[in-house]
Order: structure tokens, then sequence, then C-alpha cells
């Protein structure tokens, strides 16, 4: 089991944390992530629209590496390979890249990352209410 706290530790202008309970408070407040990119993450990463570079685990199942490489191919990510992790320059480049890089919304087309907003618009043209949309 996790503890309820994480430790961070400075990376230039970033922080590194090995657990935190409530990650979302960290992603929101970020200006990038660096992360290994399962799938709640890499959801994470569309809905804060944050930029972001991802290390995917490759063993013991390659959805994490599919899942960055696809998504770097449409621009959305960048992937920095796991077997690249103990080289500590590149490590320091990838850092300094993702500040530079474009948020995924900037490579989308229009629309693409609208889902919410599009289902309550078409819920309450259909003639639900918002309170009946949240209490139901």
């Amino acid at each position: 089991a996790g503890a309820a706290v994480g430790f961070g530790v400075g990376v230039g202008r970033g922080v590194g944390v090995d657990f935190h309970p409530a990650p979302e408070y960290l992603m929101s407040d970020s200006a990038a992530m660096f992360t290994m990119g399962g799938y709640n993450t890499f959801c994470d990463i569309l809905s804060f629209d944050k930029p972001a570079m991802i290390a995917p685990r490759e063993t013991p199942r390659r959805e994490q590496h599919i899942r960055a490489t696809q998504a770097a191919a449409l621009g959305l990510v960048s992937v920095f390979e796991e077997a690249r992790l103990a080289d500590v320059d590149a490590l320091g480049c990838a850092f300094e890249a993702i500040a530079d890089q474009p948020a995924p919304s900037k490579a989308l087309p229009t629309g693409w990352l609208d889902g919410l907003d599009r289902v309550c618009e078409l819920a309450f043209a259909d003639g639900l209410e918002p309170a009946n949309v949240v209490n139901s």
C-alpha cells in the first residue's frame, strides 16, 4: 500500500514526486508533465492540457509504449524511451525540452477535446435542466 504522503526532489524549475494521493492538484498547477503514461495519467495530460513527455514502461506489457508512441505521432506528447532513463544528460535535456512543447490542444483539430461540453450541449438541447443532470 502506498503512503498517503509524497516527497519531491527539485529538478531545475520542476519537482519530481514519487507518490501523491491526489496528483491532479499538482498537475493543475504544473507547467508540464514527465510521466510513465498509464491510461489515467494520459487522460490527465489531455484533461489538464499540459505539455508532456512520456517515458512509457515496455514490460511486462507494451500498452504504455503503444499509447505514448501513437500520441506522439499525433503531436500530443513527446516520448522518452525507457532504455534512456539512466542517461542523466539526456534526461536533463528532455526536461528542458518539455517547457517549449505545445499543449496537446494545439496539435488537434478544434473540438477534439471538448467531449464533456458537447455532451452537455446535446443534453440541454433535449430539454434537460442542469440540476437534473448533476443530481441524477
